[in-house]
């Protein structure tokens, strides 16, 4: 599931040190913009990773973000890294 996914990247992340904040929405994201790395998943609620990679993009906002999915294909990687994504990675991620 999405939060179980959510929880897993958040642990991973903190077990090296990280401070991870997690929401649970784009929207709720927008509503409190925070600087640091967005990690965006292609399927969300309210809007895909995409959306709201573009939508950011848009509003002048630049923050380093890496997209995730478990149903990604070239094009939609191709996307991502044109529009500044740092990376693409498939689900499951690996625990590097």
């Amino acid at each position: 599931s999405s939060s179980m996914m959510t929880s897993g990247i958040r642990f991973g992340l903190e077990s090296v040190g990280y401070r991870v904040r997690t929401f649970a929405s784009g929207i709720e994201f927008l509503a409190s913009y925070v600087s640091g790395c967005l990690v965006l998943d292609i399927r969300m609620p309210d809007m895909t990773g995409l959306e709201l990679q573009d939508l950011l993009r848009q509003k002048g906002f630049t923050i380093p973000t890496i997209i995730i999915s478990g149903h990604g294909d070239v094009p939609m990687a191709v996307r991502a890294m044109k529009a500044g994504a740092l990376d693409f990675l498939c689900n499951p991620v690996s625990g590097q």
